[in-house]
């Protein structure tokens, strides 16, 4: 079942530049017609299918960064070990 909704909307410039690169790519993938309609559609597609992995991809970066965090905290102390192996071999 089909519902026709008409949508009229303002894009900032940019917007407009980004949403006519994305028609060129998809009319180049079409094999027929390609309407802003079917673009519009893809969009919403898109969208839905990939809202929920945005709190996953959150929370894989939250980890990542977690790991970022603690190897740096061991490379300082690793580099401080060799600082003073180093002055102590001076002396």
């Amino acid at each position: 079942m089909q519902k026709i909704f008409n949508v009229n909307c303002n894009l900032d410039i940019e917007e407009k530049q980004k949403f006519d690169e994305l028609m060129e790519k998809y009319k180049k993938q079409s094999l027929g017609k390609l309407y802003q309609a079917d673009l519009l559609r893809e969009c919403i597609r898109f969208t839905y299918e990939n809202s929920g992995k945005i709190e996953e991809f959150k929370k894989e970066i939250f980890r990542l960064n977690e790991t970022v965090i603690k190897q740096q905290e061991e490379l300082i102390e690793k580099n401080n070990m060799i600082e003073n192996a180093l002055q102590s071999l001076q002396q």
